[in-house]
């Protein structure tokens, strides 16, 4: 295997480590949404028992009250919610009143939920304007197309699961397939999109391009001026997680890889040669006792003797020495012609 081959596979390998990371993260904060959306859809299920039941709308705010405490233990967070808009009535599972200039028909959760098609549940991010944090909100219309109710969850909750987002180093980007940023490392260009006119002929609608094309795997980018590789996989609802590693932190994962891959072939190697010097003395060893129990045996023919006895060239010479039991007996080996 030549150096060029062995470094080629090692670079591979290290590429293949890269998208099995992302897709592990991206695994993680699907189930995340996965589990809301879930949660979204049953609440609705109930609302709109509720309401055909003939029910005043104070019992979906205690529904929408009880849910939100439960999702809210569910995922340890404070700033999760259900809400929505029932009937003509503002329904929040936090409480929060909206201002007199709160026009929930101007809202995106509910806009997108009324020109969806179908149930399918929609995902909007915004600055909720009960606290100001960057949230996701998960949303989707009755069948009516009269009501919507919504389950907000915050960006910063999915970053505690993953690993890339955790890592303060990191510069990763979530990406919808329209090029919008939904979460970045650094926040700078959150709510931006990439493939707007804004950003023609940048790094950043060149990256957008080819991770959406791509959807999967690794791509070859330039980021902050650098070559980049940019790994991506596809998230809940159309998303993609991008982790963008700079080609030469790649090259020195190479080289680490490539020292520790020779260190451990060194180390098998001294391991066989110990072995074979220790099977090649364990050898020898067994030889030599076979050897001396031969004599021994026939020095026991011999117990009450002393003489000379004649194997072909080799001459044992026995000499009677104290006691048997205790000392044994002296062996004299001669060679030589009889």
């Amino acid at each position: 295997l030549s150096f060029n081959s062995y470094s080629r596979l090692a670079q591979d390998e290290i590429l293949r480590s890269g998208v099995r990371a992302v897709e592990k993260d991206a695994e993680i904060i699907s189930n995340i949404l996965e589990v809301g959306e879930n949660r979204l859809q049953t609440v609705i299920r109930v609302t709109e028992h509720i309401l055909n039941e003939g029910s005043p709308i104070a019992d979906v705010e205690s529904l929408f009250v009880e849910e939100t405490a439960r999702f809210r233990k569910k995922i340890n967070s404070d700033t999760s919610g259900m809400y929505g808009f029932i009937n003509g009535t503002y329904v929040d599972g936090n409480h929060w009143i909206p201002s007199s200039d709160y026009k929930v028909q101007e809202r995106p959760w509910y806009k997108n939920a009324i020109q969806a098609e179908g149930d399918e549940v929609q995902i909007t991010v915004f600055d909720d304007m009960a606290d100001g944090i960057r949230t996701i909100s998960l949303s989707r219309a009755f069948d009516s197309k009269r009501s919507v109710a919504a389950l907000n969850i915050p960006l910063r909750y999915l970053r505690r699961f993953s690993k890339l987002v955790k890592d303060q180093d990191s510069h990763w980007i979530i990406l919808d397939l329209k090029g919008n940023v939904i979460d970045h490392h650094d926040g700078s260009d959150v709510g931006q999109n990439y493939l707007s006119d804004a950003y023609w002929g940048t790094e950043k609608e060149n990256l957008a391009r080819k991770v959406i094309r791509t959807r999967s795997g690794v791509v070859n980018v330039i980021h902050d001026g650098k070559e980049s590789f940019a790994f991506v996989a596809p998230l809940h609802k159309n998303w993609l997680l991008v982790s963008i590693v700079d080609k030469a932190t790649a090259t020195e994962d190479l080289r680490w890889i490539m020292v520790r891959n020779v260190m451990v072939v060194l180390l098998l190697f001294l391991v066989l040669v110990f072995a074979g010097l220790f099977g090649f003395v364990r050898h020898r060893k067994v030889l030599k006792i076979m050897k001396t129990k031969k004599i021994l045996k026939i020095l026991n023919y011999y117990n009450n003797q002393s003489g000379e006895i004649c194997n072909r060239s080799n001459y044992y010479k026995f000499y009677r020495w104290s006691n048997w039991n205790n000392a044994g007996y002296i062996i004299n080996i001669y060679s030589g012609e009889r």
